[in-house]
């Protein structure tokens, strides 16, 4: 059954599979991200690049969104995509889905001014449109929030290991020997 270009047997036969075999489910996404100069950067995953950059204002040069901007940007884009496969999951038919994301965050906070660092709060809106029943519409809602992984991962203390490297010449110049830090 095809709803709107779910695949809906497709997520059935991965649901079985995952189900009968935890393991399958166990992944490690990985990135690699590059400094452009100036404030621009790209980070590669699997075949994909993303540009981000920071606004003049701040000494970037605007021609792409801002590291906070792309956080808005893969919550919205996780949530549609938690719609899309539930929806198809329990036999919803979906329209269109369009999901409004605004935050609020401090920049003081960047520089060092002020104790609230990264996003004070995140609205979302989402604009779905499906006949489904307000009951059906419930479950969804609820199902999309409880497993979304990116708003899980904003929800909760995840464990964010950084581990610096410099190569000996430049050490040696600078003195110390690298550091690690966790939170």
């Amino acid at each position: 059954m095809m709803l709107r270009k779910v695949d809906a047997e497709k997520l059935i036969l991965r649901k079985m599979a995952l189900a009968a075999d935890p393991s399958l489910g166990e992944k490690t996404p990985s990135a690699v991200t590059e400094w452009l100069g100036g404030l621009r950067s790209v980070t590669r995953v699997r075949d994909f690049e993303v540009v981000v950059d920071e606004p003049e204002e701040l000494g970037g040069t605007n021609t792409a969104q801002t590291p906070t901007e792309t956080l808005l940007a893969s919550l919205g884009a996780c949530l549609t995509v938690g719609y899309a496969v539930n929806a198809a999951l329990l036999g919803i038919d979906i329209e269109d889905i369009k999901i409004e994301l605004c935050g609020k965050i401090d920049q003081r906070g960047f520089f060092g001014l002020s104790n609230n660092r990264g996003y004070l709060k995140i609205d979302v809106k989402v604009r779905l449109v499906t006949t489904a029943t307000e009951e059906e519409l419930r479950k969804l809602h609820h199902l999309v929030l409880e497993t979304s992984p990116v708003g899980n991962t904003i929800l909760r203390n995840t464990e964010l290991n950084v581990e610096m490297e410099c190569p000996t010449a430049v050490r040696d110049r600078f003195g110390g020997d690298g550091w690690e830090e966790r939170r």
